[in-house]
């Protein structure tokens, strides 16, 4: 249950940050990376998260959101980038924003891993 409500406030969030997506000024959603890669079991609380200068993925990647799966297409370009990513079985954590502000914090999760986490996961694929 716990984890339904937090892929529902994901969807909202995502469905929320497309709509305000259309302001010049504003950045919309994006996911960031960690300024110092910090490890998801060390992650501090959200207000003491540094961030990565640039999000690994901005509204600009998404080509679209499944809201029945969670699915979300990229560009080819911020997959590249994913894929490129050194994530290890223990996950790399991420910090999903709108307009540059932190709303959440979650992990880049390899499929390979049998380590467990309770948090929200951003599985990647194996290629």
């Amino acid at each position: 249950m716990k984890k339904a409500h937090a892929l529902a406030l994901i969807a909202a969030l995502l469905l929320i940050s497309i709509a305000v997506s259309g302001c010049d000024s504003a950045e919309g959603f994006s996911i960031y990376l960690t300024k110092d890669n910090t490890p998801p079991y060390e992650m501090p609380a959200l207000s003491q998260i540094e961030l990565a200068e640039q999000p690994i993925i901005s509204i600009d990647d998404i080509v679209s959101y499944h809201q029945e799966t969670h699915e979300i297409e990229l560009t080819s370009d911020a997959y590249q980038r994913l894929m490129a990513l050194d994530i290890t079985t223990s996950g790399m954590a991420f910090v999903a924003c709108v307009d540059g502000q932190p709303i959440y914090w979650g992990a880049f999760w390899a499929r390979f891993s049998s380590q467990v986490f309770d948090g929200i996961i951003i599985m990647v694929p194996l290629f």
